[in-house]
């Protein structure tokens, strides 16, 4: 600080002298007409020499400063809302039944009751952090990796799903193939495999399984109920968008139980004479026959 100081006090003298040299000459050769008085004089010889030393600011140089601190600005507001998205973070929570979670890869999860989940907003890395139960359905992609308390399962596109209760991790795989990771033991999974990681012991095994858990099956019984009410919960229930072309007042009848949404929409549109497309993965037409 005393540093920059002096530096100002010796600018300062240095144009003070060079001015009293300029008053200096300009004494010697300017006639100041129509003023007596010496002080009066002295202070409009000074005057004229001080503007003449001026150089004012151009608009050029305000219009630069002016853009700098517009950016910099800019630059702020981008960091900090750059730094809020990595930040953030969703999250589900299955407390009266289960849950379904359409992730932002339209990957589909169901949690069971009593389980949460959730994922941070920037979703390229595609993690998940699960407690409780949970069933995937994992579109293909780059590894998509599920992280629970006590392991970790990583796939690139399939069905399966994760339990852990107790400090036990127990994965089954339904479809494709399912990589699980506990205690630095990796086990891999094929279609109509399970493994069950414990402190103690791994078990893994094939057997017989159900293609859903039952947490995971569509089970609805309806009884005269609007196909409108009737496309809202398979909405609800798979995560996708149904348009109909179809009469919504129209009522239908039976029970149904499936976690695929096609064999779903199979049982309505046949018994209804309608017919569906699917548009993108998650859209879905449905028309009259």
């Amino acid at each position: 600080m005393l540093h920059g100081s002096t530096k100002y006090d010796e600018s300062a003298n240095l144009l003070h002298l060079d001015t009293l040299e300029k008053i200096n000459q300009f004494i010697r050769y300017y006639r100041v007409g129509g003023l007596t008085n010496k002080d009066e004089a002295w202070r409009h010889v000074y005057y004229r020499i001080e503007r003449s030393s001026l150089k004012p600011i151009g608009k050029a140089a305000i219009k630069t400063k002016r853009l700098l601190v517009a950016f910099a600005a800019a630059a702020v507001v981008f960091l900090v809302l750059s730094i809020q998205l990595i930040a953030s973070f969703h999250s589900y929570e299955a407390s009266d039944g289960p849950c379904v979670a359409i992730l932002p890869d339209y990957s589909r999860v169901v949690l069971n009751s009593g389980s949460s989940l959730w994922y941070m907003n920037y979703f390229l890395l595609r993690n998940v952090h699960l407690d409780g139960e949970a069933y995937f359905e994992v579109q293909k992609g780059s590894t998509f990796s599920v992280r629970a308390n006590d392991g970790m399962v990583q796939v690139l596109g399939t069905r399966f799903d994760v339990s852990e209760k107790g400090g036990d991790l127990h994965v089954n795989c339904y479809e494709g193939r399912v990589s699980v990771t506990r205690n630095g033991n990796n086990e891999v999974l094929a279609p109509g495999e399970f493994v069950e990681m414990s402190d103690n012991s791994i078990v893994h095994s094939v057997q017989r399984i159900e293609q859903y858990p039952y947490y995971a099956l569509f089970n609805r019984d309806f009884d005269r109920v609007k196909l409108e009410q009737v496309f809202h919960e398979i909405e609800a229930f798979f995560g996708v968008k149904i348009n109909s072309q179809t009469d919504k007042n129209r009522v239908f009848s039976g029970r149904i139980v499936s976690g695929d949404v096609d064999a779903v929409l199979e049982i309505v549109c046949q018994s209804m004479r309608l017919d569906y497309t699917r548009e993108k993965i998650n859209k879905i037409e449905i028309y009259e026959l």
